[in-house]
């Protein structure tokens, strides 16, 4: 199966973020390297602003709030003006008019998307790390999958964290966005006896389907009907594994 992070692709612009000490549009004052050696993940979504960006930025948004209670400020959305030209009068109209909410916004030519490889409509770019490493990249669009997959990276989450949250790429789920039900597409090494679980942001479980699972590829379809708008986790578990994407519910 192809890998969810196909759209995240560190080639399309440099492997570590360009530094830069700013006042955001309040006035507020910013250092992002000193952000990214505090342990914060910053993700950078860059806007014309156009009509175009309005519904990627608002995903984003709520992606980077779904971290709220499980990593408590430690990941942060930076909106950003394309090319550092737009006023910032004009960038926080439109950021307010559009349900986007509060957060770090600039429009300075010393920090435009063109820093990070091919121009996008919106450009989404995930730092962290004390090696201000770029860890997603991403033009036009928002893949959820990939975009929690940079970001759960960024963070250091691997295979030994608690969750069992692994194997991300083993799980594909379509359409997403959905609503009404989604196809949960996953491989196994061995058959035998699986569990699909739709959880909340809060690792409550909404729906839970058992089902006969066999060796290499299976499918079947999730209803999400009833389930409100919002971002979820669908968890696979087969045997001793435990595989893990992520849908927005529309």
């Amino acid at each position: 199966m192809a890998a969810l992070g196909g759209l995240f692709n560190r080639a399309t612009g440099q492997t570590t973020a360009t530094d830069f000490t700013l006042s955001d549009c309040t006035g507020t004052n910013y250092h992002l390297f000193g952000e990214l050696d505090g342990g914060k993940v910053v993700v950078a979504v860059f806007v014309m602003p156009c009509v175009g960006c309005i519904s990627p930025a608002t995903d984003v948004q709520n992606i980077v709030e779904s971290y709220a209670s499980s990593h408590p400020g430690k990941v942060e959305m930076f909106l950003i003006d394309d090319d550092g030209l737009t006023t910032c009068t004009e960038l926080m109209s439109w950021r307010n008019a559009n349900g986007i909410h509060l957060m770090p916004t600039f429009s300075d030519p010393a920090v435009v998307q063109d820093q990070y490889g091919t121009p996008g409509m919106p450009k989404i770019v995930v730092l962290g790390g004390t090696d201000h490493k770029v860890w997603g990249n991403q033009n036009n669009t928002v893949d959820i999958g990939s975009l929690y997959n940079s970001i759960d990276a960024a963070l250091g989450l691997t295979t030994s964290v608690a969750d069992t949250r692994t194997q991300h790429a083993n799980v594909n789920l379509y359409p997403n966005p959905a609503s009404g039900s989604t196809s949960v597409s996953f491989s196994t090494e061995q058959g035998g006896n699986a569990m699909i679980r739709l959880l909340d942001i809060h690792g409550r479980t909404l729906r839970s389907v058992s089902l006969k699972a066999v060796a290499g590829a299976n499918e079947m379809k999730l209803d999400l009907s009833g389930i409100a708008e919002g971002y979820y986790s669908v968890l696979v578990t087969c045997g001793n594994q435990t595989s893990e994407s992520k849908i927005r519910v529309k």
